[in-house]
């Protein structure tokens, strides 16, 4: 193998724990001459020393038959013998060596041998021929690979090798009688052959030879390619062909049900949500009345929230900003990304302040159509994922398929684009800019009313710059997101979209626009305690985010600066130091706390405005749970070091 030294994020072929195979992987880490790779077929990362990694040259270049096998093939007992001990291409013996006048019968012996044995000898000296030769058959030569079943059972006893031999075996031996009699007192010939027979099939089903060729090669993408194309479908007996989905396909009623409900499930719940909570009164301890179906959908809505939604699409492919290169996806590539975020806020903030100086925006209509905005939104996600759909399904390489209905609602590939527009980063600025928007429209709906600022509720006020300053961040440290789990390793599907276009902009102005319906009057002290709640639970936040990216993006200078790690069995290293050595989730902590302090600002008079908090605290607990239970699989050892240092989740003596 040739002596190449690979470096990192390199893509070369390993080989497979436990097995001869290689497969596709990239090079993640090295240290001391081992290098951690991850497969590209299941994510799986392992360690390999350097005599296990090949180029794709190498894989490709099919490995030349050595000597010994060439040899093993021109020693079978029939080649050998028609080549070398047929008597029809030995010269011919003289009269004079012989002394019997026999020459005329030298250019075709064989067949003069053949017709003379015929003539002369009786049938049961054929028989003994035959029976001498299957006797000089070693059992060396019976027992090698070389010898097939086939030519041990018909080739090598056809009746032209049999007088061939008989010629051999007269001059040979002394006296035909000794040799009918030794013979006949061996075993039978079928039992010989049907011996011989058995140890040639048994060798071979036990030798076993793999060799990556370049038609190994192609029949494994081949069998890749056909097992993407049949993801998506069940077996003749209605079973499905998946490994991590319930279901497939429309035959399957259960899935196609269950896609439904998961897809509608969160547009249902903003629209209880919002019918819950009205001018008029606010409680969730019984049914909200259902509006006729003119509120639930009409044309206006969905064409201001598709022609808002474009118009961040324009803003997100327009090159501004720095270029910088992302962390290493799951397919062995890291992909590069334009920050252009803040200039999209700018450009969307300046926008409204224009539509508002001029008196163009429909702040009211905005405010008032609620649900049909939230349909239209989730109108726009479903076409979104359709899109996205099909784009990872032709995307080169193809992404591992889970079917038809969770490469839709969950995603298939992480990172999904369309030429080199990035559509998860275009979702993820837009859900940020678009809850910044739909508060600073609900901001000019109450300095509408004749209100100034110095008369509107200081608490909304206060509100208003939390979540625009929350949304305004996400923008801000946009590099440091994409070394997040949501960014770099999360699929995106109509989950993801509905996500970012429904619920971020709806959901997340949900205690605002409580506060618009109904006032909370707290004296100016009270806001102390939100105040210095979410001003310390932003700094745990923003901190811990940012130690962890540095820590990701260059680990050796992060080594260097003395940030203290625990080294993993594939290679990775758990950080330990900072706010992520005393909580293993401390942007847990540093969220909930933000939340909270929102929750605080609208009162305890109703439950409205506490159900984000709450939610998200469940949300934060299963998926703080989900991670340490993955890790635990993942480091093993390391990790249980790592919960032995770092007791706490996200709360501290809690959880």
């Amino acid at each position: 193998m040739p002596g190449k030294n690979f470096e990192i994020d390199d893509i070369v072929y390993a080989k497979w724990p436990g097995s001869t195979q290689y497969y596709k992987a990239v090079i993640m880490d090295i240290d001391s001459g081992r290098y951690q790779v991850k497969f590209d077929s299941d994510d799986m990362i392992d360690v390999v020393q350097r005599k296990h990694l090949m180029t794709q040259i190498e894989v490709e270049t099919p490995k030349s038959p050595s000597r010994k096998r060439s040899r093993s093939r021109s020693a079978s007992p029939g080649r050998r013998r028609s080549r070398s001990r047929s008597p029809s291409r030995r010269k011919p013996a003289s009269p004079k060596e012989t002394g019997s006048p026999v020459a005329r019968q030298s250019r075709s012996p064989a067949r003069g041998r053949r017709t003379t044995a015929k003539a002369e000898s009786p049938k049961p000296k054929v028989e003994s021929q035959k029976a001498v030769k299957v006797a000089s058959i070693s059992p060396k030569r019976v027992s090698s690979a070389s010898i097939s079943p086939k030519r041990v059972s018909s080739a090598s006893i056809s009746p032209k090798r049999v007088s061939s031999e008989k010629s051999v075996t007269v001059q040979k031996e002394e006296s035909k009688q000794s040799n009918v009699e030794e013979i006949n007192s061996r075993e039978p010939i079928t039992s010989r052959l049907t011996s011989a027979r058995n140890n040639v099939v048994e060798q071979q089903t036990t030798t076993v030879t793999r060799r990556t060729t370049r038609s190994v090669t192609k029949a494994l993408q081949e069998q890749q390619e056909t097992k993407d194309e049949k993801s998506s479908s069940c077996s003749s007996s209605g079973s499905c062909t998946l490994a991590s989905a319930a279901c497939c396909t429309l035959k399957s009623l259960p899935c196609l049900v269950m896609s439904i409900i998961g897809m509608i499930l969160p547009t249902v719940l903003l629209y209880g949500l919002y019918l819950s909570c009205t001018k008029r009164s606010c409680t969730m301890l019984k049914l909200p009345t259902i509006p006729p179906c003119e509120k639930f959908f009409n044309w206006k809505s969905t064409g201001y929230v598709f022609g808002w939604f474009i118009f961040q699409m324009v803003l997100s492919a327009i090159p501004v900003g720095k270029v910088v290169t992302g962390p290493v996806l799951a397919d062995g590539k890291a992909r590069q990304h334009c920050l252009n975020g803040l200039f999209q806020f700018a450009i969307s903030m300046a926008t409204i302040g224009g539509l508002v100086f001029y008196g163009k925006l429909p702040f009211k209509y905005l405010t008032v159509n609620y649900l049909s905005l939230i349909t239209a939104a989730a109108i726009y996600s479903f076409i979104v994922s359709i899109v996205v759909y099909f784009a990872s399904r032709n995307a080169s390489p193809k992404e591992p398929s889970n079917g038809f209905f969770s490469d839709f609602m969950k995603g298939r590939a992480a990172s999904p684009r369309i030429g080199n527009f990035d559509i998860k980063m275009y979702a993820f600025k837009t859900g940020a800019v678009s809850w910044a928007a739909y508060n600073v429209c609900l901001l000019v709906r109450e300095m509408s009313n004749g209100k100034d600022l110095t008369k509107t509720n200081p608490g909304f006020l206060l509100l208003v710059a939390f979540q625009i300053w929350y949304a305004l961040d996400l923008l801000v440290f946009e590099e440091s997101l994409l070394y997040t789990a949501t960014l770099s390793k999360d699929k995106m599907g109509y989950f993801a979209f509905d996500m970012m276009f429904g619920i971020t902009p709806f959901y997340g102005t949900l205690q605002t626009r409580y506060l618009v319906s109904h006032p909370v009057a707290l004296p100016w002290y009270c806001f102390v305690i939100p105040i210095m709640l979410h001003v310390v639970g932003f700094y745990i936040y923003r901190t811990s985010l940012m130690q962890k990216f540095l820590f990701r993006k260059d680990f050796k200078k992060a080594s260097e600066l003395g940030v203290k790690s625990i080294p993993t069995k594939c290679g990775r290293h758990l950080l330990v130091d900072g706010f992520w050595g005393s909580l293993r989730h401390p942007n847990y902590t540093g969220d909930f706390m933000m939340n909270v302090s929102w929750g605080i600002i609208c009162g305890v008079t109703h439950l409205l405005p506490w159900v984000a908090p709450i939610a998200l605290f469940a949300l934060l607990i299963q998926m703080a749970t989900a991670d340490d239970k993955g890790c635990s699989e993942k480091y093993g050892a390391s990790w249980d070091e790592y919960r032995e240092r770092v007791k706490y989740k996200f709360i501290p003596y809690i959880i």
